[in-house]
């Protein structure tokens, strides 16, 4: 029997990503940079493609229920 480890280390080999366009690290950081110094940002998904940074905004409550305990969380400053 494998362990975790080898198993998780075996799911891909190198031809996974070879025909796949990677995104630059740069991209990576300036995203975040820019997500941690806008608080206008709270809740926004930040979709990272090539150098191409796409904000996504959150969707719409399922119901009342669900906005007030995230209301509540967000009150108390965690969850």
């Amino acid at each position: 029997m494998q362990s975790l480890i080898e198993t998780a280390t075996n799911i891909a080999d190198g031809n996974l990503f070879a025909n796949m366009t990677k995104t630059p690290m740069s991209s990576l950081t300036s995203a975040v940079n820019e997500i941690m110094l806008s608080p206008q940002l709270t809740g926004v998904t930040l979709e990272i493609s090539g150098e191409k940074v796409t904000h996504r905004m959150p969707p719409e409550w399922v119901d009342e229920i669900s906005k007030s305990n995230f209301d509540s969380f967000w009150a108390l400053g965690y969850a």
